[in-house]
């Protein structure tokens, strides 16, 4: 599979790594068959974002461009500005599985010319303040209560109060490792809202999903410094998921 970025297309870091990986230290030959394939899928016609392709690279050269990118996932359409998208994965003829994603707090803006340092290197102090989202096909496949329950057998049973009132569970194990999984209703929802964040460790972030009102869902990912803001960030991103479909729906 192949998506195209500014006219070009790259190939699967899954399919070309192992090839090229496995290979490389054996012979040069194997060099020249890696860039071979290389050659071949750039030499493919150009397509639009989203497009079925041959290959697929998951990372794709990011981009300060903000024009709007059509896809179509889970039979519904968005439109995005490219300069917030950083991968796309195909499924089927003219269809994404998922759009990966990353904004900036605090509104969740799209990467500029003057961001792009904090959207580029996790080892940038702004790095904090950058959210990986993401919109992916179908609904989250449990609820929050749900999650919890599946919980069960790996944290400790007692319920415990953490970081801005927010209750959470722990797992059980050394405690450098340990996860910790806070729940919370937020802006009033009738389920509780679930999110994993490590205990420990430098840059540590936390992530968790939530279905959108047409039957995908999003992920988004932000640093653990950052959990007091938590219903803020969901909010946020919920609006900027209903934006992309209301453009979808207009294009």
């Amino acid at each position: 599979m192949a998506v195209r970025f500014n006219g070009k297309s790259r190939t699967s870091a899954r399919c070309r790594y192992r090839l090229c990986g496995w290979r490389l230290g054996k012979s040069i030959a194997a060099v020249l068959v890696c860039l071979c394939l290389i050659s071949e899928a750039r030499s493919e016609p150009d397509a639009s974002l989203g497009a079925v392709n041959k290959f697929q690279f998951p990372i794709p050269s990011p981009s300060v461009d903000v024009t709007p990118q059509k896809f179509v996932l889970g039979g519904k359409s968005y439109a995005i500005p490219r300069n917030y998208v950083f991968h796309a994965e195909n499924d089927g003829p003219g269809a994404v599985a998922d759009i990966s994603m990353r904004a900036m707090l605090p509104d969740l803006s799209a990467m500029t010319r003057e961001t792009a340092h904090c959207f580029l290197n996790i080892r940038e102090p702004c790095f904090t303040e950058v959210v990986l989202l993401g919109l992916t096909k179908g609904p989250v496949p449990a609820t929050g209560p749900e999650q919890l329950r599946n919980l069960g057998p790996i944290t400790h049973p007692d319920e415990r109060i953490g970081l801005c009132g927010f209750h959470f569970l722990q797992t059980k194990g050394l405690e450098e490792n340990a996860f910790q999984f806070f729940f919370s209703r937020l802006d009033n929802d009738s389920d509780a809202s679930v999110i994993r964040c490590p205990k420990n460790g430098p840059r540590s972030r936390c992530v968790a999903n939530a279905n959108t009102q047409e039957g995908n869902s999003f992920y988004y990912n932000f640093a653990r410094e950052n959990l007091c803001s938590w219903t803020k960030i969901r909010g946020s991103a919920a609006e900027l998921m209903a934006s992309f479909r209301k453009a979808g729906e207009t294009q």
